[in-house]
Formats: C-alpha cells, sequence, structure tokens
C-alpha cells in the first residue's frame, strides 16, 4: 500500500488492501449502460432530423443530451483498458499468450464487423440512394475493412461503417497491448503512460493532416491507459473505501451534471468526458470488491451483447425511422414517445444478432483457435 501512496491515507479518502474478485458485474453494467447511451445518442439524432419542429416533453435541448450520452465512447474506452490488465495481468511473459491475446481478440471484433460492413458495401453498390452522401469508394471501402482510420466521399473521418471508428483505436490498443505482453505488466503501463502522453502533448505541436494522426493523438488514447491504471491498481489490491467510492460517484454525476446544466467545457475531452467516467468507474468497481454493488440482471445481459448492439443499431434505428415514416405513426404518437421505441427495437435487434450469429460464430472460431494453438506451439518448438 505505501510503496503506492505513500501513507495510509490518501487524497479522496482511506484506500485499503482487498482482494479483486475474478468477475466485475459493475463493468458490464456500464458496458451495458453505455451501449444504451450510444443508441440513444442515434435515436435523439434521428428524431431530430427527421421531426425538427415538434413539440416535446424533455426539459432540455436534444443537443445537451447528445452530449451526455456521447460520453458513452470515454467508458467504452476506460473500460476497454480496463478489462485488457484485468483480464490477463497474469499472462504477461507467458509463451505465446501474446499471439493467444491477438487472435482472440480478432475473433471477438472482426468477423461481427465484417459482416456488418459488408452489408454496408452491398447497399452502396447496389442502392446507393439509401445513403444521402454517401458513394462508394474502393480506397474507403479497403481502409475500412482493414480498421484504418480513412475519410469518406463526404469528408468525414468515419468508415463505412460509421460506429466503426472506434475500432480503429481498439485495433491499436491492442496491437500495443500484445507488444507489452512480452515484458512485465508494470513495464507495459510505465510504456503505455508515457507513449500516450507524449503523444497527446505532440497533438499540439502536430497539425492533424490525416485520419490516422487524428487517433494517434486523440485523447481517447489516454483514457485507455487510465482504464488499464486502474485495473492494475486493484489487482495490487488497492481500493476505495466504501464512503470514498460513493464520493467518486457523487463527483463524476455531477460534473457531468454541471455541464450539462451549463454546457461543455472548453478544456479538452479528457477532462470533460474521460475523467468524470473514470470517477464512476473506479467508484462502482470499488463498492463491488466491498459487496455493495449489485446490477438488474438484464442491464448485465445487455453488456453481454453489446458489440451486436453497437454495431447493427444503426441500421435498426434506420429500419424503424422508415417504418415511422411510411405508417405516419408521428401523426397520432408523441415524437418523444419514438425514442424509447426506437431504443428498444435497437437493443432487440443487437439481440437477435448476437444469439443468431456472434455468440455461436465466435464460439466456434473459438473451438478452433484452441484446437490450432497446441499444434502451433509445438511447431515454433
Amino acid at each position: 500500500m505505501q510503496k503506492f501512496f505513500g501513507r495510509k491515507r490518501a487524497w479522496m479518502g482511506d484506500m485499503v488492501d482487498v482482494a479483486p474478485p475474478k468477475t466485475l458485474q459493475s463493468i458490464h453494467f456500464l458496458r451495458g449502460l453505455a451501449s444504451l447511451m450510444v443508441v440513444l445518442i442515434h435515436a435523439l439524432g434521428s428524431v431530430n432530423l427527421k421531426f425538427p419542429v415538434h413539440p416535446t416533453i424533455l426539459p432540455r435541448s436534444f443537443q445537451d443530451y447528445l452530449y451526455v450520452c456521447a460520453s458513452s465512447v470515454d467508458f467504452f474506452f476506460l473500460i476497454s483498458g480496463f478489462t485488457m490488465f484485468y483480464v490477463y495481468a497474469k499472462d504477461f511473459q507467458k509463451p505465446y499468450a501474446w499471439l493467444d491475446f491477438l487472435v482472440r481478440r480478432v475473433i471477438r471484433i472482426v468477423p461481427m464487423y465484417w459482416l456488418i460492413s459488408a452489408l454496408y458495401l452491398a447497399v452502396l453498390l447496389f442502392a446507393p440512394g439509401m445513403f444521402a452522401t454517401l458513394k462508394f469508394e474502393f480506397r474507403h471501402a479497403i481502409e475500412s475493412f482493414l480498421f484504418i482510420p480513412t475519410t469518406n466521399s463526404a469528408g468525414e473521418n468515419f468508415p463505412m461503417l460509421n460506429v466503426g471508428w472506434t475500432l480503429s483505436y481498439e485495433m491499436y490498443f491492442y496491437a500495443l497491448f500484445g507488444i507489452a505482453m512480452l515484458g512485465t505488466v508494470r513495464f507495459a503501463i510505465w510504456a503505455m503512460g508515457v507513449l500516450f502522453t507524449l503523444s497527446v502533448l505532440a497533438a499540439y505541436l502536430v497539425p492533424h493532416s490525416s485520419p490516422t494522426l487524428y487517433v494517434l493523438f486523440n485523447q481517447l488514447v489516454l483514457e485507455f491507459f487510465l482504464g488499464g491504471l486502474a485495473a492494475y491498481l486493484l489487482l495490487r489490491g488497492h481500493c476505495f473505501r466504501r464512503h470514498a467510492a460513493w464520493g467518486l460517484i457523487v463527483a463524476g454525476i455531477t460534473l457531468f451534471g454541471i455541464q450539462f446544466l451549463a454546457g461543455e467545457w472548453d478544456i479538452g475531452r479528457l477532462f470533460t468526458r474521460g475523467i468524470p467516467a473514470l470517477l464512476i468507474l473506479v467508484g462502482l468497481v470499488s463498492l463491488e470488491v466491498h459487496g455493495r454493488f449489485t446490477s438488474p440482471a438484464w442491464l448485465l445481459r445487455i453488456g453481454d451483447e453489446c458489440y451486436s448492439i453497437y454495431l447493427s443499431h444503426s441500421i435498426s434505428l434506420a429500419l424503424f425511422f422508415k417504418g415511422v415514416m411510411i405508417c405516419g405513426v408521428a401523426g397520432w404518437l408523441p415524437v418523444d414517445a419514438l425514442i424509447p421505441l426506437a431504443l428498444l427495437v435497437a437493443v432487440l435487434g443487437g439481440r437477435a444478432i448476437y444469439l443468431t450469429c456472434e455468440k455461436p460464430l465466435t464460439r466456434i472460431l473459438n473451438a478452433l483457435w484452441k484446437k490450432v494453438k497446441p499444434e502451433l506451439g509445438r511447431a515454433v518448438e
């Protein structure tokens, strides 16, 4: 304890030595919540676009809600860093552990992303009128499938499947993490902290002249590191006490609330969204370590299915609002009521894709890798 903080009492409350549990419901809870927030962003955006002038019962403008929901990306990056270190810390320096990590990440991410992206590609090729501004470009398609930061025909830094822009960051994190697994966990934390800090600082000196530089120099990379650091400290047995954990959660929610009411501060995304999200994450995990956290089962289930929901919700929402316009539902149903209905449709659509595609496909590919891995090890030896 003292070798980390130098004293028994630390800022923001007492810290205690604890044994972290093998699985954390709080992380699945936050993953599920962030998934709902992502869907809500695009549901609100669709309503605002299709019904720009309409009565609403919401106390604030749509833009205010969009800001709060946009922090879902920050939660995802913090969770990504936290989960990688929390799950794989014990495997550092083990033979071929880095390869096992990378293969399992590819199995988790690539097949479903390629499948949904292929649907977008088919529409671009055979029904281009479905898109208002996006046009097929060979370069853009190839870069989209390879997770290379790219620019579409409208000049936006998005792949064909818009939500896939975050996966360029994830692939960057996976590659660095896999390399870092050749060393110690402590080295990985220090190396990533230094690398990401320098890259963010370099953003003030080097112009973002390409989508790749925008990813490398973005403050979001530091959120991945901060999530990993939180997991590292927890695995070393350090955790906030209950009253301090509640203080962190309240502080994070308060920071979001102030900006929701007064407007986002112009001090960088890391501080306006990343830090408040980190406070909430650390607070919830600390509460769970002390046995003071429980989550509704349905939200944990959404956390398990979040990737399918994330990839497919744009299609679900597009079909939902297309049906609304064709059937004239908005003529007799309050427009605000469309938002929870759209949310429900997107979640159910994502669940269907998870059960019919992602879950069986991932299980099959993991089983194949489990058979190949021992043979690969013997061949290398």
